[in-house]
């Protein structure tokens, strides 16, 4: 019998730990614009899941993408692709990196992105205040921040997916 209540706890237990409940999740994608299209912008809105494809037709690639699930309210996001490159004998920074705070509800996001593609030598990076902004829909990317002295810009997306106890 104690066999039986052990084995019958131990799987309870295992149920439990991996329970699938929905939870928000958060997207974020920088792009830059690749010079394809003379007359590129970059939108202030995105719909749908399809981002990377959609923004690669209007002339844009992407430079990072992110995803993290079981979003509480009050994290603190840190997201970073960079590349320390040797040109002629000196050391360049080509990138972008963020930090962002993520509230609920309502759903919003905050922070800072700093954006370095110049190749020129001895510039700086440049910094993006994102105002606190709120993700009204899902699966819609939002523009946070756009950096029209590199050609870049961010995008937020939020949706409610399965999450595993986070």
């Amino acid at each position: 019998m104690k066999l039986l209540l052990a084995v019958s706890f131990s799987a309870l237990m295992l149920l439990q730990v991996t329970a699938v409940k929905a939870g928000e999740h958060a997207h974020m994608a920088a792009f830059f614009n690749n010079g394809s299209n003379a007359n590129f912008k970059f939108p202030a809105v995105i719909k749908g899941d399809n981002v990377e494809q959609d923004m690669l037709k209007l002339g844009a690639e992407m430079m990072i993408f992110a995803h993290s699930a079981g979003i509480h309210d009050g994290d603190v996001w840190s997201l970073q692709n960079n590349t320390l490159r040797e040109v002629e004998g000196k050391f360049r920074d080509f990138g972008v990196g963020c930090e962002l705070s993520l509230r609920k509800p309502p759903f919003k996001v905050g922070g800072l992105c700093s954006v370095f593609m110049s190749q020129d030598a001895g510039a700086q990076k440049t910094r993006n205040i994102i105002a606190p902004m709120l993700i009204k829909d899902e699966v819609v990317w939002y523009r946070i921040f756009k950096d029209d002295k590199n050609g870049v810009a961010g995008y937020f997306m939020r949706e409610t997916a399965a999450d595993f106890n986070h």
